[in-house]
Parts: structure tokens; C-alpha cells; sequence
């Protein structure tokens, strides 16, 4: 287990990069905090493998999340794009009750 978010984030996007998926997703999921860069790089990872499988992972993480800001719901709906799935985008912020700011980001 890695316990810094930044060599975490920083592994699992080499991993992703390298083609190494299963070694991404091990850093990913036993790494106690993941950032906004972690995320993003497990995003990636499932768009570019078609990791539906892993994609359905993170979006169960993301809903079990008590998000009082809307960004973690935009990164699932950006999980869900990947995978094409466009009613769910829509969606999932109507179904939590949160409003994100056009052009506002997490970074």
C-alpha cells in the first residue's frame, strides 16, 4: 500500500499510460486517498482499455461518496461518456439533487 496520494497518483498514471491495467487498478484501489489526478487517470485507463468493468468499480465508489460538491458526480458522469452511455449522464446529478457551475472545475 502507498500511502502518498501524490506517488499514487503519479503510479497509477504511468501504469495507465504503460498499458499496465491491472496494475494501475491495484495502486488505485488499496491507495487510502485518491485526488483529483488518480481519478482522472482511472478515467482514462477505462475509456482507452474499454474497462466497463472498472468504470462500473469507480462509479459505485463515487455514489457511495458523501459529496456536498458536485465533482465527484461529473467525474462518474465522465466514466459514464466514456462508456457512452448518455442517459445516465444526464442523469446522475438530477438524481443526487446538485447543480454544477458551467466552466467551473475541480482543479
Amino acid at each position: 500500500m502507498i500511502d502518498n496520494v501524490f506517488v499514487a497518483s503519479a503510479l497509477i498514471d504511468m501504469y495507465s499510460r504503460c498499458g499496465s491495467v491491472e496494475d494501475a487498478w491495484n495502486v488505485f484501489s488499496s491507495a487510502p486517498f485518491k485526488n483529483v489526478a488518480s481519478w482522472n487517470a482511472m478515467i482514462w485507463l477505462c475509456k482507452v482499455y474499454s474497462r466497463r468493468d472498472l468504470a462500473e468499480k469507480m462509479a459505485k465508489d463515487i455514489l457511495q461518496m458523501d459529496l456536498k460538491k458536485p465533482e465527484g458526480l461529473v467525474a462518474l458522469s465522465n466514466v459514464y461518456a466514456a462508456e457512452g452511455e448518455w442517459a445516465n449522464v444526464e442523469n446522475v446529478m438530477k438524481d443526487k439533487g446538485l447543480n454544477k457551475m458551467p466552466g467551473s472545475s475541480w482543479l
